[in-house]
């Protein structure tokens, strides 16, 4: 009778076990499951929010820009982005994990758009950071990108970011 309490118990407190997971590695598990260790292009739309035309046209767009800069901007569209709260953990998490961005130079750029929050939001390497500062990201998403979301111009909105951005990253 001992033994089999036991053995009960120590199945109990397994199981128990097995099933605890703290946030983190629930976001490392999701981060892992929908992007693995790469990005599928320059431009990852998990929402289908644009056409196959409008895709290739800005995977066109920057990859010829780091070619020509070694700069690399990303565009990363979630319909959400649970279990994150905040757009920026998000793509500082995607952004590590994709390895955007040179690592001597860590001058990585993505824009992230989670379309079930309508949040849009710029995440930077720490070499971009020095150039494009937080102000000035906000300020190209209220300004560039914002207004022509709201006309419905996903991908001029985005291809207006990614250009105002890339100007004033010099």
């Amino acid at each position: 009778m001992h033994i089999r309490k036991l053995i009960v118990s120590l199945i109990l407190i397994l199981a128990f076990l097995g099933c605890k997971t703290s946030n983190k590695q629930t976001q490392e598990l999701n981060t892992t499951k929908l992007y693995g260790k790469q990005p599928i292009s320059y431009v990852n739309d998990y929402s289908d929010l644009l056409n196959e035309q409008e895709i290739a046209e800005l995977d066109t767009f920057l990859r010829d820009y780091e070619k020509r800069t070694t700069r690399e901007c990303i565009l990363v569209v979630m319909e959400n982005i649970e279990p994150y709260e905040d757009i920026l953990e998000f793509g500082k998490d995607i952004g590590n994990r994709l390895g955007v961005g040179k690592k001597e130079k860590d001058n990585g750029l993505m824009i992230i758009l989670d379309m079930s929050k309508r949040n849009v939001g710029i995440s930077t390497g720490l070499g971009t950071e020095k150039v494009l500062t937080d102000s000035i990201c906000q300020t190209v998403i209220n300004e560039d990108i914002i207004p022509k979301f709201k006309d419905g111009k996903f991908h001029d909105g985005i291809l207006a970011g990614f250009t105002s951005l890339m100007n004033k990253w010099k």
